[in-house]
Parts: structure tokens; sequence; C-alpha cells
């Protein structure tokens, strides 16, 4: 009897303790059976289950909820993982990425179109693109394609599962801009200082000289609404049907 009493007054319960972790994230000791023992919630509702006290004071416990990826993105708590055999995996990969582009100063500086980009909140969470991915994302033959949000809604700013798609470069590469190249002319024409003229960018028939910039413009517009068509055609099989048929009725502006 007296050990068992000596026992119980070495027994402190920790429930209801509160405690930060290394990532500024708040909890909550609910549920305290030893020091070896515990269970803990964030104050986001997130639980973590049989943790010991050491981990806690050490706040080496991690809430995958909390927004590591430039303020916005978390990588939850599911199947969906980050590393495979030491390496990114192709799904984190392109979720990251997209982060990059829209919230990363660094990458805005090199790429500021993308400044008026945004990624849906729900894709915050990397276990709910992992399941997009999964349903959208054929290793067998996307290993290199590209996550592309511009084809299925021209002028779309918004990543998200209605106007996302895969496709290989080269469909991607056919709506890349340079507008820092392009200086006062509209896009696919340029001024060829050799000859003093205006040039009309063209794909089947190769560029044509003008002397109007509309009229260079009209022969460019033609020729990629043209092409366009040929790289839709030579990947049908593959693409999915919206994507086939955006690219078909994709129509070039003076104002793209």
């Amino acid at each position: 009897m007296k050990k068992e009493r000596k026992k119980d007054r070495r027994f402190i319960d920790k429930t209801g303790e509160r405690h930060q972790n290394n990532q500024g994230c708040w909890f909550t000791i609910i549920a305290y059976r030893s020091n070896k023992n515990l269970d803990i919630q964030f104050d986001c509702g997130y639980k973590v289950y049989n943790r010991v006290y050491k981990c806690v004071t050490k706040g080496s416990i991690k809430n995958p909820y909390h927004p590591t990826i430039f303020g916005r993105g978390f990588k939850g708590d599911g199947r969906h993982k980050q590393w495979l055999n030491s390496k990114d995996t192709k799904m984190y990969s392109k979720w990251y990425s997209m982060f990059d582009r829209c919230y990363n100063t660094a990458s805005l500086e090199k790429n500021p179109t993308y400044g008026s980009c945004d990624v849906i909140m729900e894709w915050d969470d990397f276990q709910i693109f992992g399941d997009w991915f999964e349903e959208n994302f054929n290793p067998e033959y996307m290993e290199k394609w590209e996550l592309d949000k511009d084809i299925l809604f021209k002028g779309n700013k918004l990543y998200s599962p209605e106007t996302c798609c895969f496709v290989p470069q080269e469909i991607n590469k056919l709506f890349t801009k340079c507008d820092k190249a392009r200086g006062e002319y509209p896009i696919g024409v340029s001024y060829h200082k050799d000859v003093k003229k205006i040039v009309g960018k063209g794909f089947a028939n190769g560029d044509k000289y003008f002397d109007c910039k509309l009229e260079a413009f009209e022969y460019y517009k033609q020729e990629k609404e043209d092409y366009i068509k040929i790289v839709a055609d030579k990947w049908r099989p593959w693409i999915t049907i919206p994507c086939y048929n955006a690219l078909y009725a994709y129509q070039v502006e003076i104002t793209d």
C-alpha cells in the first residue's frame, strides 16, 4: 500500500497544459497517461496521439495544417507524401510550383505576369490537390507534361480543378509570351532593321514582311490558329476532350 501511495504522489496529470511548437502553433494536452503516452490537440482542431512529453517541451510535434509554403500551402494529414526515394514526387513538385509562381517574391520579380494569379483555397491542402492529381495525371506518358491554367479558359488567373489540365511541353510552349521582347508591336509582330520591314511570324508558311503592323498581325493570327489546330490533332489521343476543344476554339487577339 505504501508503494502504491508513493507512486500516486509522483503522478502529476498534465492534461490541459498549453504549449507552442517550433512552428509557432499552440496546442493543448487533452489526455495525459504518462510522460511517455499523451495526446494533444492544436488550436486548429488537429489531434496527435501517443506522443511523449519530451517532444511537447521541445516543440517538435509538427502541425501538418500550418501554412509553411509561402504562407498558404500545407501538407495536411493523408496518404500523399512529399518524398519518394529521397526526392520530391512529381505530385509535390507540381503543387509546390503553383505557390512558387504565384506567391514567391523572387519568382514574381522574374515573371511578374503571375502577380495577379492565385491558387484556389482548397488546393492549399496538398492532400486535396493530390487526389485531383491522381485522377488527371497519367505517369505512363505525362512524365514531362506541364500543369496549365490558361488553355481551358483564356485569360484565366486561377489554379483550380475546373481550370487546370496537363499538357505536353509542345502545347504549353504555344502559349508562352514574352511581353518584354515585343516592345511596341502586337504579339507575333516585330521589326527587321536590315530590310526595314515589319515581320509577321509564321509557322507552316514561314515569316513574311509587311508595311503595316495590323496586316502583319492578321497574318500571324491566322498562322498561329492554324498551327494550334495541327498540334491539337497530333496530341488528340492523349489530351482531354475539353483541352482539345479549347485548342480548336482558341483565337489569337491583338491584345494578347
